[in-house]
């Protein structure tokens, strides 16, 4: 598990695989390897692993969480969604499961019970800034800037360097008329990381707007 949380992924795998050799039926064993074969592209292999996680620990909100994400990378968004919803039936102060059911429940078109979802979540930490960002692209989508703009802006004061939400604040400020304030958004993020392609396509769109972009 040191291995695990040090993201020595190569090594926690070994290591694992070692232990199941010896305890073949050991859950986090079983959930640790599936989860790290399932994020480094052996999605197929390590889903069985989780699955059976969890038909050793069926009530384990945690696990459920993990599995839910790996379906979500999947593209299996309502598979997700409903083990989240086991999970925080389970656990309903597990603020990571509040998020991601939110987050499934947006990819499926649910936006008001994606943002029922995430009201739980701040209502666990305000000043979350993960579920404060998914709170301001909720409001973007519904297009209640004025929401929108106060939500990005509160991650900022904890994440002054979040990219995403400089990024849709940027957003904000030109649906809003601010064009100065708004290039000026996009060329932060595109300077804290210049491979960010959303935040490159709203800084050429700034630019050319400005009429500074070149032939």
């Amino acid at each position: 598990m040191a291995l695990f949380r040090g993201g020595q992924l190569a090594e926690a795998e070994a290591a694992f695989r070692a232990l199941l050799e010896v305890e073949p039926r050991n859950a986090t064993a079983l959930h640790s390897l599936g989860f790290i074969l399932a994020t480094t592209g052996r999605g197929a292999e390590g889903l069985r692993l989780l699955d059976r996680s969890l038909e050793a620990e069926p009530r384990n909100g945690a696990f459920l969480d993990n599995r839910a994400q790996v379906l979500m990378q999947a593209g299996r968004d309502e598979d997700a969604q409903r083990d989240l919803e086991r999970a925080v039936a389970i656990d309903p102060r597990s603020l990571p499961a509040w998020l991601h059911l939110a987050q499934a429940r947006r990819k499926l078109g649910a936006g008001e019970d994606a943002m029922r979802a995430t009201i739980t979540a701040l209502a666990l930490d305000p000043e979350h800034p993960a579920v404060r960002y998914h709170e301001g692209v909720l409001h973007l989508e519904r297009g209640d800037l004025r929401a929108a703009e106060a939500s990005f802006r509160r991650v900022l004061q904890n994440e002054p360097r979040n990219v995403p939400a400089i990024n849709n604040l940027g957003v904000v400020l030109r649906e809003t008329g601010r064009a100065d304030e708004a290039l000026a958004s996009f060329q932060r993020a595109a300077a804290l990381d210049p491979g960010n392609p959303d935040a490159l396509n709203n800084l050429g769109l700034a630019l050319h707007q400005d009429g500074k972009s070149s032939d």
